[in-house]
């Protein structure tokens, strides 16, 4: 009897070790969960971008880079390759950024963005990716090409603070000297890519982001886009959104007719709006004229970003 239960003890104890691995697995991919979840709803957070790539290379069962989060990088590569502007390797730096929130601890994608960065001229940012791309652990080499390349993005900036003050000049006279090139009703497109309405006063990106994204990322878009020149630009109300329905007019988007101004450019019908409710935010359709409901802000299959700002 003794040397029964020995043995069912011995099972049992052996099957809870046999497990332990599995639920460290679940546990680890539980906190990488939440960690990114944390991250999309706080982009800037560059010290719980560290504590992912850390706990990453923690974890027994490294995980695969998402396809959604390749596609970003993908067309972010792409961009880059054909940018010939600063504005253009902006944008670039934007698709980065979106694989990045869905992956952050991509060492490639950190390379890449800080490419993108410091060829738009944004070296702080462009410092700080590198600074994550050594966190990922490159080998010795690549750690010490980028940390030499952070020195010299260093000089750069050191080199464009001398000049910053015409540049700063030169910006505002950019802004202030765009030209209109269409009108339509109430609308004014310029040539800097943005859309004024005259009624509400507020001023429009010229086109969204070009594809369906989550919330948080597109919120993320919104607030970093720099159409224009402008740095104020952020996720529009769904009442905003209301506002630029119009029945009255039509133009083909990538899968049905919308109903707006042809100056504005979807890629598809819906847009998400600022309006959350709890874990939720509202979706604003352009081929039906009216809001959607209510998606799940980690949803990839919502809607497009349409960047918004005041034209004060």
């Amino acid at each position: 009897m003794k040397k029964i239960w020995t043995t069912a003890i011995l099972t049992i104890v052996l099957c809870t070790v046999s497990l332990i691995p599995t639920l460290q697995a679940q546990s680890s991919q539980d906190t990488l969960t939440q960690y990114i979840s944390n991250l999309q709803k706080n982009p800037n957070d560059y010290a719980l971008r560290e504590k992912i790539i850390k706990h990453v290379q923690g974890m027994r069962q490294k995980p695969a880079i998402p396809e959604e989060a390749r596609k970003h990088f993908i067309k972010a590569v792409t961009m880059q390759k054909e940018a010939k502007h600063a504005k253009e390797f902006e944008y670039a730096a934007s698709s980065y950024n979106q694989a990045l929130l869905i992956a952050p601890w991509w060492p490639e994608a950190y390379y890449n963005l800080s490419i993108a960065l410091e060829q738009s001229g944004q070296f702080d940012a462009a410092i700080k990716a590198l600074r994550l791309y050594i966190v990922t652990n490159p080998t010795p080499a690549n750690a010490r090409a980028a940390q030499d390349k952070i020195y010299a993005i260093e000089a750069k900036k050191e080199m464009a603070a001398k000049g910053s003050s015409s540049e700063a000049t030169e910006e505002k006279k950019k802004i202030t000297t765009t030209t209109e090139i269409k009108r339509d009703g109430r609308f004014i497109a310029y040539n800097n890519g943005t859309v004024l309405d005259t009624r509400t006063n507020l001023m429009w990106a010229a086109h969204d982001n070009g594809s369906a994204i989550s919330w948080e990322i597109a919120k993320s878009y919104c607030e970093n886009y720099r159409g224009g020149g402008y740095t104020d630009w952020r996720m529009p109300t769904l009442n905003e959104l209301t506002g630029l329905s119009d029945s009255s007019k039509s133009y083909r988007a990538q899968y049905n007719d919308v109903h707006l101004t042809e100056l504005i450019k979807l890629t598809i019908g819906s847009c998400w709006s600022s309006d959350t409710r709890g874990s939720d935010a509202l979706l604003f359709n352009f081929w039906r004229g009216t809001w959607y409901g209510f998606r799940n802000v980690s949803d990839n299959l919502g809607g497009a970003a349409l960047p918004v700002r005041s034209g004060k």
